[in-house]
């Protein structure tokens, strides 16, 4: 039954329905309308990805950073040295975002990840502390991203500025381009 769920309803509904019934079947035995619970050994509900996560090839690096550095709206986002960053450091966009310089070491190539960026109904675009110490980590950087801090905080971004830009920042074109969900959206 519940592999035909899964079939029919997916994973998710399967995994609930998985959860559910055995309590349901154990009320009915507790109450006498059954003898022996009847899924009780029915197995979890397994799959694996229908995409397993894979790391892009050189190729597909060189072809993502030509792309960026050639599409104008992406320079204009700032998308290029973003996506650079985050290639760099293996850190998700939000994380990426809420940098600050003062967590840069361009000398030993190390950066201090410690806050992302989040959008809190009420307050706005906001950098706040992961939900657990794991999220809080130093990673070494690769050359090419101390490369590119380099010419950034060269250009005279400010030393206790975030590495890339906040809202304020943004033109008026891209208001919101330093946040985590307009990324995704961005051309």
């Amino acid at each position: 039954m519940i592999g035909t769920i899964k079939r029919n309803a997916g994973r998710p509904t399967a995994k609930t329905c998985r959860a559910v019934i055995p309590g349901m079947m154990q009320l009915a035995v507790r109450y006498g309308a059954l003898t022996v619970n009847p899924v009780r050994e029915v197995e979890a509900v397994e799959s694996r990805p229908k995409n397993p996560p894979r790391a892009l090839t050189n190729e597909e690096i060189a072809g993502l950073r030509q792309l960026l550095t050639t599409d104008e709206a992406a320079v204009h986002a700032d998308l290029p040295d973003l996506v650079l960053f985050m290639l760099g450091t293996g850190v998700r966009i939000g994380e990426s975002l809420a940098v600050l310089w003062s967590q840069v070491n361009l000398e030993s190539g190390a950066v201090e990840i410690t806050h992302t960026m989040v959008r809190v109904p009420g307050q706005g675009l906001i950098r706040e502390a992961p939900k657990s110490k794991a999220g809080e980590r130093a990673l070494p950087l690769r050359d090419w991203a101390v490369t590119m801090l380099r010419r950034r905080h060269t250009a005279g971004i400010h030393l206790d500025a975030p590495s890339s830009p906040t809202p304020e920042e943004a033109s008026a074109t891209h208001p919101t381009s330093a946040e985590p969900s307009a990324v995704h959206c961005l051309p």
